[in-house]
């Protein structure tokens, strides 16, 4: 949950941005997130300081985990805060079983990764 009160948003920023920096610090090859949207735009917001820097920034990977058919506003949400991608798992499957994103062959989820 996206906390109201000033002083927790700020104590939740400056954890993300510290834990967003281990991140890179550990030389990892990837970011995998899940959580709010807010906090998603400030971990990749960190990374992208480190632009030019050595260790360099990380991709962040959004772990989407439901499907509910409201994909493709999701992960436009998702690609405008920045993320490098979005991991879909196995487990993300809509009451039928199923996980599929790509219903009478529309790719509109693809380009707005792409983004």
């Amino acid at each position: 949950p996206e906390p109201k009160d000033p002083t927790a948003v700020l104590l939740q920023s400056n954890a993300l941005q510290g834990l967003s920096e281990k991140i890179r610090a550990a030389k990892t090859n990837y970011c995998f997130f899940r959580g709010s949207l807010t906090a998603l735009q400030t971990a990749c917001n960190e990374q992208a300081t480190a632009k030019g820097n050595f260790p360099g920034p990380v991709p962040v990977v959004y772990c989407l985990d439901h499907h509910d058919g409201e994909e493709m506003e999701e992960m436009e949400k998702i690609a405008s805060a920045g993320a490098d991608g979005v991991l879909i798992s196995v487990a993300c499957q809509s009451s039928d079983g199923t996980v599929d994103l790509m219903a009478d062959g529309d790719s509109s989820w693809i380009q707005a990764c792409q983004k």
